[in-house]
């Protein structure tokens, strides 16, 4: 699969890539009919679909996923991550979605802080981002609280 990365995929490229998640050895499906795979799987993934990650990013990832996520990866956020690569601002956005734990459609300290942790590995020379900075600019409505919206926004 050899392509521009900084176009976005095609929905016969999303569907390769949904093939080859699926194919891998530890590749099960849940109750719900989500599909997994575990992070032991995730080099041979981006191989599989040319997606390159320095040593660095691959560590980092297999950790978070290791220690936030019980050592399995969801197709539907390797599918995200994967189709908004060309995007900053599309990537940032879809990640403070799959960042909201409890569905609250807000993001809490935590959450911020789980959020900056990947996309550190992501980006390096990303800075952390103390949350009450992060709440000072982000929360227009001011109501103590940072809404998904408001995150869109302030991305």
């Amino acid at each position: 699969m050899s392509r521009d990365p900084n176009k976005p995929y095609s929905e016969q490229e999303l569907n390769d890539l949904k093939f080859a998640f699926r194919s891998l050895p530890t590749h099960f499906t849940n109750t719900n009919s989500e599909d997994f795979i575990r992070t032991s799987d995730f080099p041979l993934l981006l191989k599989l679909t040319n997606l390159d990650k320095t040593p660095e990013q691959l560590a980092g990832y297999i950790k978070f996923f290791d220690d936030n996520h019980g050592g399995i990866l969801p197709l539907s956020d390797f599918i995200n991550n994967a189709s908004t690569q060309h995007d900053s601002k599309k990537m940032l956005q879809a990640m403070a979605r799959a960042f909201d734990k409890n569905g609250d459609e807000f993001i809490s300290a935590s959450e911020l802080s789980e959020l900056t942790k990947v996309l550190r590995i992501h980006d390096p020379k990303m800075n952390k981002i103390p949350f009450e900075k992060f709440l000072e600019e982000a929360d227009t409505d001011n109501d103590g609280k940072v809404s998904i919206d408001e995150c869109d926004e302030w991305i």
